[in-house]
């Protein structure tokens, strides 16, 4: 799998010198693209319609014609923004996506740029495979295959069914993720479901089971075990 922080990593005293700052885009709405940000190195805070999204290297992040935006880019980190027509009927892809960057992908998000900014313009940009690839990731993440399956490779259409996420299936994962990490800190269920946005104890609980497999009593008992081992 590929390391993306190896592709900015210093190779020279000289690029020691070279520092990237952080930077933050204010919220915005557009009317004629779709945009694909590709994190390409460290990482992004979004706030896209008043839900926080957090995109780290490896991954790119699918943003509609017309969703409000807005996001902060960290220190040492690179975020490249790629924009689809939203006219053109090529992209149809209109649900807020999530999905991990393939060799293939990133050989076609960086053919696309390339005929977006100079003058090599080969005959076709690219941009409609992207999309093929988005949208049968994210048809593979919704109906994911009940026989198993190998893992297909770069270059062939598919992706692995962990590749694409919906926004809703990433905004639950990152939710019961967070509320694992502050129960290895001792905060208390009733606390820490009110953190993550769940109105009550049990509904963190039945997340909670589907995700991980044990309840959130007994995930939290192992941790307090471990502490006081």
């Amino acid at each position: 799998m590929l390391d993306y922080n190896e592709l900015f990593e210093p190779q020279s005293e000289d690029a020691l010198r070279v520092t990237v700052l952080a930077a933050s885009v204010s919220e915005r709405v557009h009317q004629e693209h779709h945009i694909l940000f590709w994190q390409v190195r460290g990482g992004s805070h979004f706030n896209i319609n008043g839900e926080a999204i957090r995109l780290m290297a490896g991954q790119a992040l699918w943003v509609p014609v017309g969703t409000s935006h807005e996001f902060r880019v960290g220190d040492k980190s690179v975020l490249i923004p790629l924009f689809f027509e939203a006219e053109d009927d090529s992209y149809p892809l209109l649900e807020l996506t999530v999905i991990r960057v393939s060799r293939r992908l990133q050989s076609l998000m960086l053919s696309y740029m390339q005929w977006q900014s100079s003058i090599l313009r080969p005959t076709d940009d690219g941009g409609a495979e992207i999309l093929q690839l988005l949208e049968h990731a994210s048809a593979i993440a919704k109906n994911p295959p009940v026989a198993e399956q190998s893992e297909p490779s770069d270059d062939e259409v598919s992706l692995p069914s962990e590749a694409c996420i919906t926004f809703g299936q990433w905004r639950m994962r990152n939710r019961i993720e967070t509320a694992a990490l502050l129960l290895q800190r001792n905060g208390s269920i009733k606390e820490v479901a009110s953190s993550v946005g769940y109105l009550d104890v049990g509904s963190l609980g039945r997340s909670f089971k589907n995700h991980f497999g044990v309840s959130p009593e007994e995930y939290a008992e192992h941790y307090a075990a471990q502490r006081g081992a």
